[in-house]
């Protein structure tokens, strides 16, 4: 097992836990909310994901957040999605 994918890991696990905290706690801040997003897509979470960045371009636009969120369609195979978010 590569320690250093270990690592990352458990990082990104740490990370997650932690934003989970930070939404569960108040108004949702639409760069906690992309940045949250962030880390459940590098955890292979792409639909909780996709969500999560639904919900930050809910609050307001963002080229960042929309970039993100064809990233993480296109991880999913969904070209429509993906070309939608492009758009």
């Amino acid at each position: 097992v590569d320690e250093g994918l270990l690592d990352r890991r458990q990082a990104l696990g740490r990370a997650d836990a932690l934003y989970q905290q930070i939404l569960a706690s108040g108004a949702p801040d639409p760069a906690v909310l992309n940045n949250a997003a962030n880390v459940r897509l590098a955890l292979g979470h792409q639909e909780s994901a996709i969500d999560l960045y639904g919900r930050a371009l809910d609050l307001g636009e963002s080229p960042v957040a929309y970039f993100n969120l064809s990233q993480a369609f296109g991880r999913s195979f969904n070209v429509d999605g993906l070309n939608g978010a492009l758009a």
